[in-house]
């Protein structure tokens, strides 16, 4: 369910504010990173793959419109089945790209902000207590995280479980039994828990990889 701000004369997606929010505490909370630029680098490149892919799937799903209205790649994409393949080929990129448990720590601390200040925002919709409940759990973790640099078991132990609540609470809400149906937000955080043990499984093997101070 993605809510809108009207600013102005324009409407934007609460999933676009959260996103910009997420980065920005995350960046603040690795201030102190001496590989902070070379990360956000790489996030920046995978938000741009993630962008191309989701596009250029306009041709296959959508080839008669294509045929008819080149132009309609511009402004259109491939539906949620484009948006599927554009997140698990940027999902493969960060994993190809991610060596130690510096990117699995940034990348656990940017999806609790997003999911969190994301839930905040969709409180204007969802009011059930479960939810409701659930957000104010992930509120305090997001600000518990700022003393927690450098303690990525407990962090990864945080992450986890607060990304499979959000799971569950969600494929309740929005889903059912419906399995089928998740939500991209629900593929999101699914993606983000496999990338994540990955990545720490990879870091594990190289005790000296870099990580957070």
């Amino acid at each position: 369910m993605l809510e809108t701000f009207n600013i102005g004369g324009s409407s934007i997606s609460s999933i676009y504010i959260a996103i910009v929010a997420a980065l920005l505490v995350a960046y603040l909370i690795i201030w102190n990173s001496d590989q902070k630029k070379h990360l956000f680098n790489k996030w920046l490149n995978a938000g741009i793959l993630l962008f191309l892919v989701a596009k250029l799937t306009y041709i296959p799903f959508r080839f008669d419109e294509f045929i008819n209205n080149p132009a309609g790649l511009l402004y259109s994409n491939g539906g949620n089945a484009g948006l599927l393949i554009a997140l698990v080929v940027m999902f493969a990129y960060l994993l190809y790209q991610s060596d130690s448990l510096f990117y699995a720590e940034s990348f656990s601390i940017f999806n609790i902000a997003l999911i969190t200040l994301y839930s905040v925002f969709e409180l204007r919709v969802i009011t059930q207590w479960p939810y409701v409940t659930l957000t104010l759990v992930s509120l305090i973790a997001l600000i518990l995280m700022y003393f927690m640099r450098g303690r990525f078991r407990a962090l990864w132990l945080i992450f986890i479980s607060l990304f499979i609540m959000h799971l569950t609470v969600r494929f309740l809400i929005y889903n059912g039994e419906t399995i089928l149906s998740l939500t991209m937000i629900q593929w999101w955080i699914l993606g983000s828990i496999i990338y994540v043990m990955v990545t720490t499984q990879e870091g594990m093997k190289d005790k000296n990889g870099s990580q957070l101070p």
